[in-house]
């Protein structure tokens, strides 16, 4: 019987032992956790004597099976209360890794919308005057004047083009950003 308690108490501090330590310690651990409970087994199959197998009351055998199953318990409930705890901290962090990347997400839809606006302004004006020279005749300086106009506009797409192209390279090759000044003035002309 008192091999019995051993072997729970055994049990419970294989379990914490796989639960606290690292991976790589973990199978020294388990082969010493084992190799510890059947020895014991081995000496006492070997030689009963070695563990005392009788208690001298019944009050001393409840004690010291009491005290086997309580510090089992013990030590299994920290073990899954530990378990619990890592488990919230990493539900907790997956939570708000996973708001980040909705904030991260919509903030790109948002790009991606401003984007569009912006280089479908060109591309419709170019398709208007495209219409507009096949069915209508226009003087020279007209033409010059709406060609100016579009020429202008495709200028900022692509300027608006280019600068996404050197964003999106800057952003895969993971580059830090540097910050300088700027005059507002100038770059609100353009």
């Amino acid at each position: 019987i008192r091999l019995k308690a051993t072997g729970l108490a055994a049990i419970a501090t294989l379990f914490l032992v796989i639960l606290i330590t690292p991976i790589k310690h973990r199978i020294f651990w388990l082969i010493a956790n084992l190799g510890t409970v059947f020895t014991m087994m081995v000496l006492e199959f070997k030689d009963p004597s070695i563990i005392k197998q009788h208690y001298s009351s019944a009050s001393e055998k409840f004690a010291d099976l009491g005290f086997a199953y309580i510090t089992t318990a013990a030590l299994l409930s920290a073990g899954i209360y530990v378990l619990r705890k890592s488990y919230d901290q990493q539900k907790q962090l997956a939570e708000d890794q996973a708001r980040k990347l909705q904030v991260l997400n919509d903030e790109k839809d948002k790009l991606f919308s401003i984007i569009s606006h912006d280089l479908n302004a060109p591309m419709a004006s170019v398709k208007q005057y495209l219409e507009l020279i096949q069915v209508m005749e226009l003087d020279c300086e007209e033409r010059n004047m709406i060609e100016r106009d579009l020429s202008n506009s495709l200028n900022n797409a692509q300027y608006l083009l280019n600068n996404l192209l050197h964003w999106a390279k800057s952003q895969m090759q993971h580059k830090q950003l540097q910050i300088k000044n700027l005059n507002l003035n100038n770059l609100l002309e353009e």
